[in-house]
């Protein structure tokens, strides 16, 4: 769920709370990652902000608590109000975000691909879609199960020919890659179609960023572009084997 509103006054190092994140969300103004809130972790970021700048906080329900003192405590979405340096931000918009939509948007579109991903300093991006088509083998008449693996990726969800895979999170582990049942996936030469819906970070770069304005170093542009191409691969990979005893942060 995206949540929107737009400020109505300047704010210097104000203080943003919300403390009914349910149960992890992504904060942007105009669209830029400025920080993440999550009922696990920290719930107030400091931002600087002017009058009449956007502010989006997008929402992700992580699942049902089955245990514990919090087990029958599973509102999602923003549950209670959100402050910047205690006034209680009011007029907020809605939008519900259904991605089984999002995919036939994107092929019958006419600017597929021209949507800016904003990048912060950090490496954070404004949450994206991703979208690739490939071929099976012409050689491979029956469709085997697979496993795909997203080095680079931080977090997400992926979806292929519409399937949903799951989320992936490497970071957090065990599991680094995701089953594709062989069932999913259609045979040569109809086209399969990869989404990548990721929250945070990608192996994708916005290479028009790195690129000199000047005519005269076009050679050097060439350079920069083939550069950024061999260390930012924009790609996932289909595997035979799983990974799932990946690293954990505990």
């Amino acid at each position: 769920m995206l949540y929107r509103h737009q400020f109505k006054k300047s704010f210097t190092k104000g203080l943003l709370i919300a403390r009914g994140v349910r149960d992890r969300a992504i904060v942007l103004v105009n669209q830029m990652n400025v920080g993440i809130l999550s009922r696990t972790g920290r719930l107030n970021l400091t931002l600087n902000v002017q009058a009449g700048q956007t502010l989006d906080i997008l929402v992700e329900n992580q699942g049902r608590i089955n245990f514990g003192n919090s087990i029958n405590d599973n509102k999602k979405g923003l549950i209670l109000d959100v402050t910047i340096s205690n006034e209680v931000l009011v007029d907020w918009e809605m939008f519900p975000l259904n991605f089984s939509k999002v995919e036939d948007e994107l092929l019958n579109s006419v600017i597929l691909g021209s949507t800016e991903m904003k990048k912060n300093l950090h490496g954070f991006i404004t949450p994206s879609v991703f979208m690739g088509q490939f071929t099976t083998p012409k050689t491979m008449k029956t469709m085997a199960d697979t496993f795909l693996k997203l080095d680079g990726w931080r977090k997400g969800q992926v979806f292929v020919n519409g399937y949903n895979l799951g989320r992936y999170w490497p970071v957090m582990g065990p599991q680094n890659t995701l089953y594709v049942p062989g069932c999913y996936l259609n045979p040569y030469p109809n086209l399969n179609t990869v989404m990548v819906v990721e929250l945070e970070q990608s192996p994708c770069n916005t290479q028009e960023n790195f690129l000199l304005d000047d005519p005269e170093q076009n050679e050097v542009n060439d350079l920069l572009m083939e550069y950024m191409r061999i260390q930012y691969d924009c790609s996932v990979m289909f595997v035979d084997v799983p990974i799932i005893n990946g690293t954990t942060p505990h």
